[in-house]
């Protein structure tokens, strides 16, 4: 799914960003991981074509409907959650999307305004809106941050059925070494805007230990 070659992001004298090159022509769902400040949000926005850089990215796949949920993500805070869910997805009623809404225990939160969300609430937001536009691409940054284990381990379930239902391509932001194996077949590992090891993601825990015993000493 994705093609990388001789890409660079520099901010000023800084290279954020060094990556020769990354084949995953064959993989569509597809993990970042990193410590803060490794580079990962750039490389999303530089797949995204939102952030400037040198050389080539490909991403082989159909891109007729990209949906993608940063942390940055914005509504108005003064606006009811059932309003903007109506307002963005054009519909007249939240019947169409009221299982799902159950699914993830999120009926409580339809007549709250948005600036009083919770990080995780935000979050059930987000994904009810994109998962209803039935993207082709989904592109997540910490899908799961502020929820609890129950809330975390459905919407997991429910973002691995629909990746397989609708073989929609998969590219993820996560701490989470347990959504990376769930969610994912290949990882890439960032450090310091480098790319030290792709692995695959069910072995995430051997690359990555690596990296935590060396910042450990």
């Amino acid at each position: 799914m994705l093609n990388i070659k001789e890409l660079k992001v520099k901010k000023g004298d800084n290279i954020i960003l060094d990556i020769d090159k990354v084949y995953l022509g064959e993989n569509k769902s597809i993990g970042i991981w990193g410590e803060n400040g490794a580079g990962k949000s750039t490389l999303v926005k530089c797949i995204l074509g939102i952030e400037d850089y040198e050389g080539v990215i490909d991403i082989n796949i159909d891109k007729s409907n990209v949906q993608v949920i940063m942390q940055s993500n914005n509504y108005p805070a003064y606006a009811k959650v059932k309003d903007v869910i109506l307002l963005i997805l054009d519909i007249k009623t939240l019947d169409s999307v009221m299982d799902f809404i159950k699914y993830i225990d999120f009926e409580t939160c339809l007549e709250k305004e948005i600036g009083v969300l919770s990080a995780g609430e935000y979050q059930k937001l987000n994904l009810v809106l994109v998962l209803s536009l039935k993207p082709t691409l989904l592109i997540v940054d910490e899908v799961t941050t502020g929820l609890d284990y129950s809330s975390r381990n459905k919407i997991i379930e429910y973002i691995k059925s629909y990746i397989s239902e609708f073989n929609c391509g998969f590219l993820i932001i996560s701490h989470y070494k347990e959504e990376l194996e769930r969610l994912t077949t290949k990882t890439i590992i960032l450090d310091k805007g480098h790319i030290i090891d792709i692995c695959d993601s069910d072995k995430i825990s051997e690359s990555i230990g690596g990296i935590m015993n060396e910042a450990v000493e």
